[in-house]
């Protein structure tokens, strides 16, 4: 496991993690960006990613989507919109999602809703009402 608090390294990007055999579990609380993203989930036994209050893009979640090994995501307080969590639900492979802080709506929602294999969604903190719960049904 790799806990990282904040990251800063103004005009260097992260290596990329591919050689990192062993890591499983990745967490930061601040401060990754679309380029970290990419680099870490090169790692190939990367189960765990906690990126709180990163700075997430459509790249970036296509770098998570590439992840086969990818179980846990924590994007809270990360700039999840509806069109980003839309893109996330297409993961076959996330059990665990955590999302709150972030501005979904019962769109977002939705798509996610369509996730067959997730076990376990966190979404406070969101634009959710009490009605869009019903969308939940469908896990």
């Amino acid at each position: 496991m790799l806990v990282i608090l904040f990251v800063s390294r103004p005009g260097r990007s992260m290596p990329s993690f591919e050689g990192a055999a062993e890591l499983r579990e990745f967490r930061c609380s601040y401060g990754l960006t679309e380029t970290d993203f990419i680099a870490i989930t090169k790692a190939p036994k990367l189960g765990e990613l906690g990126a709180q209050s990163a700075r997430i893009s459509h790249a970036a979640i296509e770098a998570i989507l590439m992840s086969t090994s990818l179980e846990s995501l924590d994007l809270e307080c990360a700039g999840v919109t509806d069109e980003l969590a839309t893109q996330l639900a297409q993961s076959s492979t996330l059990r665990s999602l955590e999302l709150g802080g972030n501005s979904i709506t019962s769109t977002g929602l939705k798509a996610i809703s369509n996730m067959s294999q997730l076990q376990r969604l966190d979404i406070w903190l969101t634009d959710i009402s009490v009605s869009d719960l019903e969308l939940l049904g469908a896990l």
